[in-house]
Order: structure tokens, then C-alpha cells, then sequence
């Protein structure tokens, strides 16, 4: 399986399925007349992040594999997010900018060494270190997080969201 096969699609798919949980969470939001700000502020643990950072990390983790696998600048994000509509958007940018990511632009330069904010600054690890051993561990912890933030709110979700269809 080429490198592309196992991250660029993957991150794609689970932002979608990402999006469209944080859509019924919401609407189950709304039901309750919470509004965003509670919504997105709730956790599972006083030290982890909110609803909010946990999006954030995902599409996050997602766009920086993308660029130190295919070698292109990042799309600039200033995540700062306050709204489910905002978060949306970031969402939808990443998707988009995915989209545009070509198979043979990570396939180039395999074996090259990258950097990553989950290693100390000095510390470099091929690209297929990065993306099975780093990124793709990271992006699923954030995405799985969120998803069970909701769950613990109480939003009727289950694993064939989480899977997508």
C-alpha cells in the first residue's frame, strides 16, 4: 500500500465523518438550548482538551501530514474557532485541501526525514515513520476524543459514524 493510500484518503474520510457527528451533536445542542460555547467547551478530563481543541487537533494533524508527506506549504489556519459553523468551515478547508494532494507528491523523497511538533525539535523520523508511528495514531486519538465527548453528552451517535458509510 502506497503512502498516499494510507493517509491522505484517510485523513479526508474521518474529517468528513468528524463533520457530519459534529452536526448531529449540534442539533442535539440546540434541542437542549445549550448553544456552541457549552457544547464545545465540554471534555472528558480537566486536563484534556474541549470538544473545540479536539477538532482542532484532528484537522491540525491532518494538514501537517499532509504538507511534511507531500512537501507543500500549509493552507494558513488561525484556530481560532468559537462557533460549530467555524469549525465547520476549518473542516471543509482541510477536506478541500486534501483533495488537491496528488499520490506521486508523497511518494516522492521516501525514506526522507521529517520533523514533527509530537517529536523534541531535533528529532527527525523517515516519512513512513511519521505517518504510520505519529500522524495517523494522533489524528485518530483527537477524532475518537471528539466522538466520545459527544457520546458522554448524550448525542445519539455510534460506531457506523464514527466508520462512515
Amino acid at each position: 500500500m502506497t503512502l498516499y493510500a494510507i493517509t491522505i484518503p484517510v485523513f479526508a474520510r474521518y474529517l468528513t465523518n468528524l463533520s457530519a457527528i459534529l452536526k448531529k451533536g449540534a442539533r442535539h445542542a440546540a434541542k437542549r438550548k445549550w448553544g456552541d460555547k457549552k457544547l464545545l467547551s465540554m471534555r472528558l478530563a480537566p486536563d484534556m482538551y474541549n470538544l473545540t481543541g479536539q477538532v482542532q487537533y484532528a484537522y491540525f494533524t491532518a494538514l501537517e501530514a499532509a504538507t511534511k508527506l507531500s512537501g507543500r506549504p500549509s493552507p494558513e489556519f488561525a484556530y481560532d474557532e468559537a462557533t460549530v459553523k467555524e469549525l465547520q468551515k476549518s473542516l471543509s478547508r482541510t477536506i478541500a485541501f486534501l483533495k488537491t494532494i496528488k499520490p506521486n507528491e508523497l511518494e516522492q523523497g521516501r525514506g526522507k526525514k521529517v520533523g514533527t511538533f509530537l517529536l523534541s525539535p531535533k528529532q527527525r523520523v523517515t516519512k513512513e515513520q511519521y505517518a504510520t508511528a505519529l500522524a495517523l495514531p494522533n489524528f485518530f486519538f483527537h477524532v475518537a476524543t471528539a466522538y466520545d465527548i459527544l457520546r458522554h453528552a448524550g448525542v445519539t451517535i455510534g460506531k457506523d459514524d464514527y466508520l462512515g458509510a
